[in-house]
């Protein structure tokens, strides 16, 4: 998935508690988007939206992927030196509306590379 290469298959698996009505304003806004019920489904992904950072965690760490974690709610998101917002933030790309979602997903073939590297590089680190 280098340089330029297409993206071919994008999925949205929600927090649970998200609402439906969410769900699919979300759907119906990227119609390429398929929606899945549970990580085990996104193993042949290019890469995953979810608006949980613990699902962005674990796909980025158990298929060695970029995500893009979609907060909508949210303008920005900071926590300072926090090591797992270090984490989401080096793995995944943020995005705060549907606009910038939209936008994500048109670059990512071109900047996917460098977060998978990213995801790379720290499996490779000593962790203690």
């Amino acid at each position: 998935m280098g340089g330029g290469a297409k993206i071919n298959e994008v999925l949205y698996l929600p927090n649970p508690k998200t609402p439906k009505s969410y769900n699919k304003v979300i759907l119906d806004s990227l119609p390429s988007i398929k929606s899945i019920k549970s990580l085990s489904g996104a193993r042949s992904c290019d890469t995953l939206i979810t608006d949980l950072s613990t699902l962005a965690l674990m796909f980025n760490l158990q298929f060695l992927k970029p995500s893009v974690l979609f907060l909508s709610c949210f303008t920005s998101i900071d926590f300072g030196k926090d090591h797992l917002y270090s984490l989401i933030h080096r793995f995944n790309f943020l995005s705060f509306s549907q606009k910038q979602l939209r936008q994500t997903l048109k670059d990512l073939p071109n900047l996917a590379p460098t977060k998978t590297q990213e995801i790379l590089n720290f499996i490779q680190e000593d962790l203690l």
